[in-house]
């Protein structure tokens, strides 16, 4: 049986001045250790295979005799009780370094701002001024709130389910924008060496594609946008016309031109050349961004017509202005067909919706300005009973669209503009719209007549000429 050291006192410790080691008693193992420059206190034990280790415990010169065999005592107890002083003092040491790696570590909110960033300071929306907004919009509502404050590098495939799974039961377009971005974001992060994982958890090749399959099934199909019928679209824009103010003339110009909303808002004056009857749309107002694709829209007299009857500000450049003289918002247009309805539903107990949509969700599909500029358009188009479809080249109905061509070389040897065809059609076209609208009263917007002037106490909307000629000055 090994001897058990004698306990000495703390003045017998403090004359132990010579290097070397000396085991002080009170509990097995218990030594001071003396250098050259230090002297400190440790535990000496041996592991499960013989082999002796030290504990520091402390300096001697910080930690009293009583202090220093008090913790002694404590890491005796635990080596009897099996565990390692050593391996756990490791233990903590790499968890303090963990932490500190991680707290270096962005969150996911930061390095999604960053890569919008990096996007918009290179360029990325040069030709689609809204798409940093929008993008983020997206972030924002949708991922932010889960994933935010989340490292990057702890994200992992099935916080990607939990967010896209229910939006594709709900929101199809925006599950779809908002997987297309995160997976975006997580190469950024993974090529720039941010995300140490180099799996990228949103890509759906991997493991998220696995988690995915069975809410694929809980899809929801994308919805066509509601849409006139052919029959009705010449009474809705005679609707149209009864209403004063730029919006309702923006959604005819829309209609006449079978053209995005988009377009429309943003145009400008020098988009367009009345004398030969045309309209450029410029890349960064179409939604298909290809630098060399034709954005020719060719007007018929009634656009043509509707343009000229447009006030024109000055220092303004826009077609279409409201009445604080700014850009029309996106909702702006949609707005006036919803009115509309709920105005013609009072009258005939239906209004202005899509039937067939309305039909099969049960619910009422007011009309949309996409849906009556466009899908109206290409319907008829390709009406048999009124025999459109024989008389109008459909290849041309689709560049009337603004369509690429689709064959299998992308329109790369077959560059037929079909511009006579296409002026036949939206002729044709814009005297179907107008077809049910009545010949004017002669009258003069006094609204048009204040913005230009800047006549700032008449406050009336609209009367006649006699009537504003009549008014006090």
């Amino acid at each position: 049986m090994p001897q058990r050291a004698k306990e000495l006192s703390a003045l017998a410790v403090k004359r132990l001045t010579e290097v070397g080691f000396y085991f002080l008693g009170g509990v097995p193992g218990f030594a001071l250790k003396v250098q050259k420059n230090s002297a400190s206190y440790v535990l000496r034990y041996s592991d499960a295979y013989g082999k002796k280790h030290d504990v520091f415990i402390g300096p001697r010169s910080v930690l009293s005799l009583s202090q220093a065999r008090g913790i002694a005592l404590e890491l005796k107890a635990k080596i009897l009780a099996g565990r390692d002083p050593l391996e756990e003092k490791k233990q903590a040491r790499q968890k303090i370094k963990e932490e500190k790696k991680q707290q270096q570590i962005p969150n996911f909110e930061k390095v999604a701002n960053d890569w919008l960033k990096d996007r918009a300071r290179n360029g990325f929306f040069r030709n689609n001024p809204e798409g940093e907004i929008r993008t983020f919009w997206v972030l924002n509502r949708h991922i932010f709130p889960k994933l935010g404050s989340k490292s990057i590098n702890a994200i992992t495939p099935e916080m990607i389910r939990d967010i896209i799974g229910p939006l594709w039961e709900t929101k199809t377009n925006t599950a779809q924008k908002a997987l297309t971005y995160l997976r975006q974001i997580f190469n950024w992060s993974i090529a720039l060496r941010i995300r140490e994982d180099r799996e990228n958890p949103a890509d759906l090749r991997s493991a998220l594609g696995v988690l995915l399959e069975p809410q694929k099934r809980n899809r929801r199909e994308k919805e066509n946008h509601a849409a006139i019928s052919v029959e009705e679209l010449p009474a809705l824009y005679a609707a149209l016309d009864k209403l004063q103010g730029t919006s309702p003339r923006a959604c005819q110009f829309a209609i006449l031109t079978a053209s995005r909303s988009k377009a429309v808002r943003l145009a400008t004056w020098d988009e367009f050349d009345l004398e030969n009857k045309t309209w450029n749309i410029p890349l960064e107002h179409d939604k298909m961004k290809q630098a060399k694709r034709d954005r020719t829209i060719l007007l018929s007299d009634e656009a043509v017509q509707l343009l000229k009857d447009l006030p024109r500000y000055t220092g303004q450049t826009k077609v279409f202005l409201s009445n604080q003289m700014q850009t029309l918002s996106d909702m702006t247009m949609s707005m006036v067909l919803r009115r509309l309805h709920k105005k013609q539903k009072n009258i005939d107990g239906i209004g202005w919706i899509d039937k067939e949509k309305t039909k099969r969700t049960g619910k009422d599909c007011v009309v949309t300005p996409h849906g009556c500029a466009r899908a109206t358009f290409r319907t008829w188009a390709k009406d048999d009973t009124i025999g459109n479809n024989k008389s109008f080249d459909q290849e041309a109905v689709e560049l009337c669209l603004l369509h690429s061509k689709r064959d299998v070389y992308n329109g790369a040897y077959d560059r037929a503009r079909l511009l006579t065809e296409r002026r036949k059609i939206m002729d044709a076209w814009g005297k179907y719209c107008i077809s049910a609208v009545r010949e004017k009263t002669s009258q003069i917007n006094i609204k048009t007549i204040i913005y230009q002037y800047r006549i700032p106490h008449i406050k009336s909307c609209n009367t006649s000429l006699k009537s504003f000629c009549s008014l006090p000055l």
